[in-house]
């Protein structure tokens, strides 16, 4: 994983990179799952999405609002 910014871009803007080495044949491919939270109200926190595996403690990656 690594990150840029400020002077190390041409334009300045934030460009982040995270590669995943991992074999294409293990049995979690099989089911994937993207989870999208929406809280009811705004004092619990922001939507966001949740990207791994059912049964996968933790989280491959995600997206908040």
């Amino acid at each position: 994983m690594f990150g840029l910014w400020g002077k190390a871009t041409k334009s300045g803007e934030t460009l982040q990179l995270r590669a995943l080495d991992w074999d294409f044949d293990g049995p979690y491919r099989k089911w994937p799952a993207v989870v999208v939270y929406h809280p009811e109200k705004p004092h619990q926190g922001n939507a966001f999405a949740n990207i791994g595996f059912i049964g996968w403690l933790g989280s491959i990656t995600g997206i908040s609002q």
